[in-house]
Formats: C-alpha cells, structure tokens, sequence
C-alpha cells in the first residue's frame, strides 16, 4: 500500500489503522509525505505494533516530531516483521533520536534503518553509536544531513572499529555494511576513517568479521605493545592461529576476551599441539570447538 503527497485527516487514519489491523498479507506500507502529525503517528503505530506482516514502512517527510517517533518506537521494540524502516525527514531531532537507539538495541529484525534530514546532531549520533554496538541485525544505516561534525561522525566509526583494546573490538557492531553519511560537516580525514571501519564489516559472516578485525589489530604495528612483556613475538602467529581456526563463535569470543588481559596471559608450550596458546591454566589450540 502506497499513498504519498496528500494531507491525511482523521478519517484516512483510522482506515490505515484499520487495514493493519485487518489485512494479515500487507508487505509494504508507505505513508510519505503525507501530513501525518504525532497524533496520527501515534495512532498508525499503535496498529503496527500487532502487525506480523509488513516488512517495508516508510513514514518519510511526515511532520511527526519526537512524540511520534517515540510511539513508533514503543511499536518497533514489539513489532517482529519490520525489515526496512524509513523515518528521512520526520524531524527527530535528538530526542527522537534516543528513541530510535532503543529500537536499534531492542530490535532483531531490522535490516535497513534510513535516518537522513532530521538533524539529529552530534549528541543524537552518539546515541545511535551506543545502540549499534549491542546490535546485530541492521545491514543498512542511512545518516546523511543530520549536521553531524567530526566528533558524530567517529562515534559511529568507532561503534564498527574500536582498537584500543581486543575487547572494544570485540565489543563492537559486525553488521552494518552499508553506511551513508554524505552531506555531513565532516573532514576528509574523518570520511577516511569511517570508510576504514565499514570496510572492516563487509565480510560473509559475524564470526569471519570478528576474526579479521582481531588479526587486524595484532599485526598492525602501532600495536605491538599491547601484549608488553607478557607475550613474546614467537608466540603471536600461534595466537593467529587459532583465532584463524576457531570454527565457534562462542570459543572465538572467548580466546578474544581472554587474551585481552595482558598481565594474565603467559604462552606456554602445550603438549601435543604445535600452534596451541596457554592462558589462566588452560590450553587453546588452533581446533577450538
């Protein structure tokens, strides 16, 4: 269902209202440019919170604010079928935009996520940051015109690449691939930086980003002092190694967070296997399970 460049009233909300409600094989629903206020918003999102069946909703260049973003929100964090959400030009602002990083932390569904002209800020970036690094599901991450400066900007390339430490790197989001924050005030230095990191994510799978970003960090120079004088250089391709060879993603995280406690961590040779790390009293090989 598309309706676009028109001014909704009571009367046509309601019948949206009611086609959600009622229509179980509705896919897509695009509302743009519609007029629609919060109070609209509201109500429409009402309805899509026990919808199961759209996956596109576009709500783009609606004058709904803050309170009905965060409606929508509430909608969002119990609706499961949305894939695709549209909110460009529906003025956020940064309150908005708090309410939308508690969809992103909350939601497992959503792939594409289009954030474009609401003037969201450095603070609300920042949020939106935070939100991104506990998320795994969105691919898609548009934030093009939202005055965001240099300091926005690197909060969202440090939610894809975070070396101070194995565990920021670890910590961080494996998803996004796709990622638009033209129009910006940002520096060219600053558009390089991002760029890096997203490139860090367009790998096939969570567990394959999450190796090259740890291979990434050890054998970049700048970061052979992490490790101090408790890891010899001998000992980092057997730690390659088996961060290469580790086929679980559970035991890929673990021999990560381990190894990111420098004064605790003292290779040993293990017996029987020649690429193995010793850590805490226990042995990891290159054959994780």
């Amino acid at each position: 269902l598309t309706i676009t460049d028109t001014t909704f009233n009571a009367n046509d909300t309601s019948a949206v209202s009611s086609i959600l409600y009622d229509i179980k094989s509705l896919r897509s629903l695009v509302l743009r440019q519609c007029g629609i206020d919060y109070k609209a918003a509201s109500k429409i999102a009402c309805a899509l919170a026990s919808n199961t069946s759209v996956q596109l909703f576009d709500f783009s260049n609606n004058p709904i604010g803050n309170r009905g973003v965060s409606a929508l929100a509430v909608a969002l964090e119990i609706n499961t079928s949305i894939k695709k959400l549209k909110l460009s030009g529906t003025h956020l602002g940064i309150e908005g935009a708090v309410a939308i990083a508690s969809v992103i932390t909350n939601n497992s569904t959503l792939e594409v996520l289009d954030l474009s002209r609401n003037s969201i800020g450095d603070m609300g970036s920042s949020k939106i940051a935070i939100a991104l690094k506990s998320n795994k599901s969105v691919r898609q991450l548009s934030l093009r015109q939202n005055f965001l400066s240099d300091i926005g900007a690197m909060c969202i390339s440090l939610s894809l690449y975070d070396n101070k430490n194995l565990q920021t790197i670890l910590g961080c989001n494996h998803s996004i691939r796709y990622l638009n924050l033209s129009n910006n005030d940002m520096s060219k230095k600053c558009m390089l930086d991002i760029e890096t990191a997203r490139r860090m994510n367009l790998h096939e799978s969570e567990k394959e980003t999450i190796r090259q970003k740890v291979a990434f960090f050890l054998n970049n120079p700048s970061n052979t002092s992490y490790f101090g004088n408790s890891m010899t250089v001998e000992c980092m391709p057997y730690l390659l190694s088996a961060i290469s060879n580790t086929e679980n993603i559970t035991s890929l995280y673990n021999v990560v967070k381990y190894v990111n406690m420098p004064a605790l961590f003292e290779p040993k040779p293990c017996t029987g296997f020649a690429d193995s790390i010793f850590f805490r009293g226990r042995c990891y090989s290159s054959h994780l399970r």
